[in-house]
């Protein structure tokens, strides 16, 4: 049974994907970043996002002693929720950061990244 909010969504691959992840994060410019997602009450705080490069990861900067980094390296997977409203485009993804959450230091704070994955494993 399709309704209209079904025909609207669409399963994207490659470079129409990773195309479409870097306008609606560079018109979001704010993403809602959830940590802890094996335990309740998740962690959701609002990043903005530095970069997207050309495979489509995502990169931030960080406060080296936050919180998050710390849930970070305990379980990398992260849900990041972009919005843009004034197009109606929304992206609910999970995540996950880093190569083993190595990130390199830089004044202090710390840049990481976000590569895609579906179901669990990394694209």
């Amino acid at each position: 049974m399709n309704n209209s909010h079904d025909e609207k969504l669409k399963n994207l691959q490659n470079t129409e994907a990773v195309d479409k992840i870097k306008k609606l994060v560079e018109s979001a410019q704010v993403c809602m970043f959830t940590t802890r997602l094996k335990e309740a009450p998740f962690n959701t705080r609002p990043m903005s996002p530095v970069n997207t490069d050309d495979e489509g990861c995502i990169w931030f900067f960080s406060d080296k002693s936050s919180n998050k980094n710390r849930e970070i390296t305990q379980n990398s997977n992260v849900q990041l929720y972009f919005s843009n409203n004034s197009s109606y485009e929304f992206l609910n993804h999970l995540w996950r950061c880093g190569s083993n959450f190595k990130p390199k230091e830089i004044r202090g704070a710390m840049e990481f990244n976000c590569k895609s994955m579906v179901y669990g494993r990394e694209r």
